[in-house]
């Protein structure tokens, strides 16, 4: 283990999983492993809640790679030149987005979408709306 990050293994408790990271609209984003919570240098993890019915509205992860695991809930992934591609997801499916892929995710059930989220090298997020 590199000692840049010390001899410890650190736990983030529920708890102190926190809204406090970039976000969009139609999702609600909650960080628990980055720079600031355990000095993580090259990942972002943390858990997202997608509502009935929201829309994310236009956006992309610049630089950073998106990998999702959907645990509850079903919702859909727009992305293409006009958006006219999809990809649906529900609970257990997992999802790859490449960096800088313009995309649109939408809660298509009537329940609360509900996952988690890696990105490398942090969560970047830029809209595009």
């Amino acid at each position: 283990m590199s000692e840049d990050y010390g001899p410890v293994i650190r736990v983030i408790r529920h708890d102190e999983v926190s809204e406090n990271t970039p976000q969009t609209a139609g999702i609600t984003r909650f960080v628990a492993i980055d720079g600031n919570t355990v000095g993580a240098k090259k990942l972002w993890f943390g858990l997202f809640k997608n509502y009935p019915g929201a829309n994310s509205g236009r956006h992309h992860h610049g630089e950073a790679e998106t990998a999702a695991y959907i645990a509850k809930g079903h919702f859909r992934v727009y992305y293409g030149e006009n958006f006219e591609k999809f990809v649906e997801l529900g609970p257990g499916d997992c999802v790859f987005i490449p960096p800088y892929l313009p995309h649109i995710e939408v809660n298509t059930g009537p329940d609360e979408c509900e996952g988690v989220l890696a990105r490398s090298p942090d969560n970047i997020v830029v809209e595009l709306d």
